[in-house]
C-alpha cells in the first residue's frame, strides 16, 4: 500500500474517532539577608530562598470532620482526612455499586495528584484507574474509583458501605534551585505553604525603604466552595496584615497582589506569616523583599534596567487570521497591532501540535532534542528553559494558561516564580487578561518576563464572551451521524459541515480579539512597552479540510503549521520581515533583548538580526501511525521527507507559485532530492536527545481535559 493512501486510512479513523469522542544595573536576587551584598544598586531578596516548611507534632482537627497531619516519612507531605457516613452513600447505576460526592472539595483531583485511599476499621478499599462505560460491569469487588466530583465504591456483599474514612496525600512544595515551590490548585510557584492553623517565620533584617510584595491563594476544602481564609503577616509579633479570601476570589481563591511598606519595621528580625479559617491549601507567593520607591515600569528611580518582555501566544490560531497574513478583517484590534510592528509573514511552527511546538519555543530546540513528542511525555526539567535563563538574570517570571498540555503536569512551570493555570471547566479569556494584568500590578521593580497562552480558539469551538460550546457539540453531533449515515470518511464531509465549523471557528477568533484591545490598552497604560517587547505568536494552525482533514496533527500542510508572528513595542520601527522564520528564534531573540547569553545549543536566530534565509524545520507526529515525518522549508520550497537516513522524499511544493500545496513536484524535479542531501546532516543532529525523556504526571481529571479538547486515544 502507498504511502499516501496509509495516511489517508489513519487519518481519516483518527479524525472520525474525535468527531465522535470528544543592560542594566545588577539585580541581587535571592539574597540570604538583604544588605549582605555592599551594592549601590537596587537589592530584592526572594523570601522562598532557602525556605523549608516547619514541621508540626499534632493533628489539626476542623469542625467540618476533617483532620490534617503531617506524613509519617515526608514533612512536606500532609495527609487530609474526611469521614464518610454510611447515609451519605446512594445506590450507583450498576447493582451493588454506591456513590457520593467527593468529601474533599470536589476540585481537588483537577491538579493534585496525591495518594488516595479509601478505609474503615479492618476495612480498606483499593483504588483503581477509572474505567470506561462498557468496563465497569466486569470490575472486582472491594475497589473504588473516581469520576469528576464523585467517589465510586464496589463493596465485597454489595451492601451499603459502613463509615469510611477518605483520605488524600497532598505535596506542600518542593525544593528546586534553592527555593521552595509549593501550588493550589491551579497556582503553583515560589512560596511559602500555610495552611490554615499552622504559620511560618522568616528571619532576616529588615532593610531600610523596604516593600514586601506578594499574593495570596486558598482553595477550600470543604465541598461546594465553601470556606474561608484569613492571612495575616507579623513582624516581631506586631500585626502589619490581614485579608480574608474565600474560593470566589478568582482562580483558587487567588487574591488581587499586596504591597506592605515596611519602612517603619526597618532593622526588625521575625516576618511571620499565618492562616486561620477552614481547612484548605493555601500559600503566601511570591514574597519579596524590595525597594519601597520602584517607580513605574515606563521610569525607575534608578535609571533604565532590563526591558520587560511579554509572550503572548493563541494556541490554535492560523496565520490568515490577520490581515497581514491575508485574513478578512476578523481581528481589528490585532490588526492594529500588527501594523504596528515588526511583522514575519513567512513564520512556521516547530510542529504540528501544541506539546511539542511550546516545548521548543520556551527552551529553544527542536521536537525529538526535547522528547515532548507525545502526549505521556512532559517538558523535561534536564533542559534549561527560557523562563530560567531570564530568571537567572533577575527576572520576574510569571505565566498565565490554559492548563491542558501548558501545565505544571507537563513541566512547563519551570523558571516561572508564579505559575497559574486555568481548568477546561472555568476557561474564560476575561479572567485569563485579568490574572495577567494583576500579575504586574504584583511590579516590585525588577524586570519581567510574562508568558500568556490561551485556547480561546482551540477546540471545543466556542462562541462569545461567555464561551458557549452548545453549537460545537451540536455540530460535532451532527457531523458524526452524517458520516455514519453515509458511511463516508471525514474526507467527505458535507461543504455545509466544512463551512459551519470555519465559521464557528472564527466567531472564536472574532471574541478573542475584542478582549484582546482592553487588555493591550492596560498594559500600556502600565508603561510595560514603552522600553518593552511583546511576542505574539501561534504554536500551530488549524485545518478545515483543505486536504481532506480537519483541526491539527497529522500531515504537515501549511494551513496546520504556518503561525503569526510580530515583535510590537520597544521602539521597532514597524516593517514586514519576509525571511522565513520559526518558534526557535523567539528564545534567542528575547534573551538578545534581554542582553542576556543564549544558552549553548539553541537553534534559532535573533529575529531583530536576521538578513537572509535558512531551512525552517517542521516536525510531525509519532503517534498517528504516520510514522515520524518532517517538512523542510527553504525559500519558496518544500520538501515533506521520512525523517531518516535514507528516508524517502513523500511530497514537495513552490510555495510561491502554489501556495495551497495542489501540485507536488516530488516527480518532476530534481531539487526535492537535492535539498534533502543538503539537509541531511542538520536533521540527523535533530534526531539527538539533549536529555532523558520525563514522563507526564498525568492525573484522571488531566486525561478527562485533554480528552475533551480532541487529544483523546495517543494522538492529537
Amino acid at each position: 500500500m502507498p504511502p499516501s493512501q496509509r495516511e489517508n486510512i489513519a487519518r481519516s479513523a483518527s479524525l472520525l474517532a474525535r468527531l465522535w469522542a470528544w543592560s542594566a544595573p545588577a539585580l541581587l536576587i535571592g539574597l540570604a539577608t538583604a544588605g549582605c551584598h555592599k551594592d549601590s544598586g537596587p537589592q530584592w531578596q526572594v523570601l522562598a530562598q532557602g525556605f523549608h516548611p516547619t514541621p508540626w507534632n499534632e493533628t489539626l482537627e476542623f469542625p467540618a470532620g476533617i483532620r490534617m497531619a503531617l506524613g509519617e516519612d515526608d514533612p512536606s507531605r500532609i495527609r487530609i482526612t474526611a469521614r464518610i457516613a454510611p447515609e451519605v452513600w446512594r445506590p450507583d447505576r450498576i447493582e451493588g455499586q454506591w456513590v457520593c460526592d467527593v468529601p474533599l472539595g470536589g476540585k481537588l483531583e483537577r491538579f493534585e495528584a496525591g495518594r488516595i485511599e479509601l478505609e474503615g476499621d479492618r476495612l480498606a478499599f483499593r483504588q483503581v484507574e477509572t474505567p470506561r462505560r462498557d468496563e465497569v460491569d466486569a470490575f472486582e469487588r472491594g475497589v473504588f474509583y473516581l469520576t469528576p466530583g464523585r467517589v465510586h465504591l464496589r463493596p465485597e456483599g454489595g451492601e451499603r458501605p459502613p463509615p469510611l474514612d477518605y483520605g488524600v496525600d497532598l505535596d506542600r512544595g518542593e525544593e528546586r534551585e534553592g527555593r521552595w515551590r509549593t501550588w493550589v490548585g491551579g497556582i503553583s510557584g515560589e512560596g511559602l505553604p500555610v495552611w490554615p492553623g499552622t504559620r511560618e517565620e522568616v528571619t532576616c533584617t529588615l532593610p531600610p525603604n523596604s516593600q514586601l510584595t506578594f499574593a495570596t491563594a486558598y482553595q477550600s476544602l470543604l465541598p461546594s466552595s465553601q470556606g474561608s481564609a484569613r492571612f495575616r503577616v507579623r513582624v516581631d509579633g506586631e500585626q502589619v496584615f490581614e485579608h480574608t479570601l474565600d474560593p470566589a476570589g478568582g482562580p483558587a481563591g487567588a487574591s488581587s497582589p499586596f504591597r506592605l511598606d515596611l519602612t517603619p519595621w526597618a532593622g526588625r528580625r521575625t516576618l511571620t506569616f499565618e492562616v486561620d479559617g477552614d481547612p484548605g491549601m493555601a500559600a503566601f507567593f511570591n514574597l519579596t523583599l524590595g525597594p519601597a520607591q520602584r517607580g513605574t515600569y515606563a521610569e525607575r528611580p534608578w535609571g533604565p534596567g532590563r526591558p520587560d518582555l511579554v509572550i503572548f501566544l493563541i494556541d490554535t490560531f492560523r496565520a490568515d487570521n490577520l490581515e497581514a497574513y491575508g485574513g478578512r478583517g476578523l481581528t481589528p484590534a490585532l490588526d492594529d497591532m500588527v501594523s504596528r510592528g515588526v511583522a514575519f509573514r513567512r513564520a512556521w511552527s516547530q510542529a504540528g501540535w501544541t506539546l511539542p511546538a511550546q516545548v521548543s519555543l520556551l527552551s529553544g530546540v527542536m521536537p525529538r532534542e526535547h522528547g515532548a513528542v507525545d502526549k505521556a511525555l512532559a517538558f523535561p526539567q534536564g533542559l534549561v528553559s527560557l523562563a530560567e535563563c531570564l530568571a537567572e538574570a533577575g527576572y520576574r517570571c510569571g505565566a498565565v494558561t490554559d492548563s491542558g498540555f501548558i501545565s505544571r503536569n507537563y513541566g512547563f512551570d519551570q523558571g516561572f516564580e508564579w505559575f497559574e493555570e486555568t481548568h477546561l471547566d472555568d476557561w474564560d479569556l476575561g479572567q485569563t487578561f485579568r490574572s495577567a494584568l494583576d500579575f504586574y500590578d504584583r511590579d516590585d521593580g525588577r524586570p519581567t518576563f510574562l508568558f500568556v497562552q490561551t485556547y480561546r480558539v482551540h477546540a471545543p469551538y466556542r462562541q462569545g464572551v461567555d464561551e458557549d460550546v452548545s453549537r460545537w457539540r451540536e455540530l460535532v453531533r451532527e457531523a458524526a451521524l452524517d458520516l455514519k449515515q453515509r458511511g463516508a470518511t471525514v474526507e467527505d464531509v458535507a461543504p455545509a459541515t466544512v463551512e459551519a465549523f470555519r465559521s464557528l471557528y472564527e466567531d472564536g477568533v472574532r471574541s478573542l480579539d475584542e478582549e484582546f484591545g482592553p487588555w493591550l490598552e492596560a498594559i500600556e497604560s502600565r508603561g510595560v512597552l514603552e522600553r518593552g517587547t511583546l511576542v505574539l505568536t501561534s504554536d500551530h494552525g488549524e485545518a478545515f479540510w483543505e486536504h481532506g482533514d480537519f483541526l491539527h496533527g497529522g500531515v504537515l500542510w501549511e494551513e496546520k503549521t504556518r503561525i503569526p508572528l510580530v515583535l510590537y513595542g520597544g521602539g521597532l520601527q514597524p516593517r514586514v520581515v519576509r525571511h522565513g522564520v520559526s518558534l526557535v528564534d523567539i528564545a534567542p531573540t528575547l534573551t538578545r533583548l534581554a542582553g542576556v547569553p543564549a544558552p549553548p545549543g539553541w537553534w534559532g536566530t535573533d529575529l531583530l538580526s536576521l538578513n537572509d534565509d535558512r531551512p525552517i524545520f517542521v516536525f510531525g507526529d509519532e503517534i498517528e501511525r504516520l510514522g515520524h515525518r518532517v517538512t523542510v522549508i527553504d525559500g519558496a520550497r518544500k520538501v515533506y521527507l521520512q525523517n531518516e537516513p535514507e528516508g524517502d522524499v513523500l511530497r514537495a511544493f513552490d510555495l510561491e507559485r502554489d501556495p495551497g500545496e495542489t501540485n507536488d513536484l516530488r516527480d518532476t524535479s530534481e531539487w526535492p532530492g537535492q535539498m534533502k542531501q543538503r539537509v541531511r546532516e542538520a536533521l540527523e543532529s535533530f534526531n539527538v536527545p539533549r536529555t532523558d525523556a520525563e514522563a507526564a504526571d498525568l492525573t484522571p481529571d488531566k486525561q478527562r481535559a485533554l480528552e475533551a479538547m480532541g487529544y483523546g486515544g495517543g494522538g492529537q
